[in-house]
């Protein structure tokens, strides 16, 4: 069975605490694949640390496999790795999103996380964890929506 969302999150970040994590399942591109039918999954793995200072892209994508080995391939079948050093990721063009509350109107904003809560700057909201909650009104995740600000 594929791991969710909030367990790969939370293996990389035991690795890469410092990192800008994404995490995307890309399961539903693979309907019909051999590891697909057998319960494993396809996730994008985007992963932004100095740690990738001075190091190749092999060693890097290693580093980020070695997070999840002991999961293939019954767990993980395939897994497409993104990996950027800080510097490298301030040239590339990041689109961040703002998240409403539609209880009180407070926006969560990608770009500036919510350090009081230890949610990094550039934590996208898929990676807030899934019990996370407003903190003006306390509603979750579900009762907010992608505003244009």
């Amino acid at each position: 069975m594929k791991p969710t969302h909030d367990e790969l999150l939370e293996r990389f970040r035991q690795v890469f605490p410092e990192a800008a994590i994404e995490v995307e399942d890309e399961s539903h591109l693979h309907v019909g694949h051999a590891g697909a039918e057998a319960g494993a999954g396809h996730f994008r793995v985007q992963v932004i640390d100095a740690k990738f200072n001075e190091l190749p892209r092999i060693d890097r994508h290693q580093l980020v496999y070695n997070t999840v080995s002991d999961w293939m391939p019954k767990r993980v079948h395939a897994l497409n790795i993104i990996t950027m050093t800080q510097e490298e990721a301030g040239h590339a063009v990041t689109q961040w999103r703002s998240w409403m509350c539609l209880l009180c109107g407070w926006i969560y904003d990608e770009a500036a996380g919510l350090p009081d809560e230890d949610i990094a700057p550039g934590t996208r909201w898929e990676d807030v964890p899934s019990d996370w909650t407003c903190p003006e009104c306390g509603a979750g995740k579900e009762d907010f929506d992608m505003v244009e600000v």
